[in-house]
């Protein structure tokens, strides 16, 4: 069990599948889309086949740890809902609103150990 107090209350993870149908987005299959309305932040080698747009680093703490602080973080923010998690696989999916016009962007988020 994550040993950050953030991470145990979330929701089951349910079936696999996009965030909107109650599972967590399968990142291992995740293909690139045509149009630039998407952003992916990870190594360079995470995902095979995948550019990411911002390069990140390895945090030197566990993926338990690190799923809990990004749980919080998620929490901390406006219009934001954690959507699934599933803490065997250090995944949380979530959603947040735009302000105005309350557009929902997708947040896929995973601890990769």
């Amino acid at each position: 069990m994550p040993s950050d107090d953030a991470f145990p209350d979330m929701p089951d993870p349910g079936p696999q599948g996009r965030p909107q149908d109650g599972g967590v987005v399968d990142l291992a299959a995740f293909k690139a889309r045509a149009h630039p309305n998407w952003c992916l932040a990870a190594p360079a080698d995470a995902l095979p086949g995948l550019t990411p747009h911002i390069l990140t680093t390895m945090l030197p703490m566990s993926p338990d740890r690190l799923c809990g602080l990004m749980a919080r973080m998620l929490r901390g923010r406006p219009r934001t809902r954690i959507i699934a998690a599933d803490p065997n696989s250090f995944r949380i999916d979530a959603i947040q609103r735009s302000r105005i016009f309350r557009f929902t962007d997708d947040v896929a988020l995973w601890a990769m150990p």
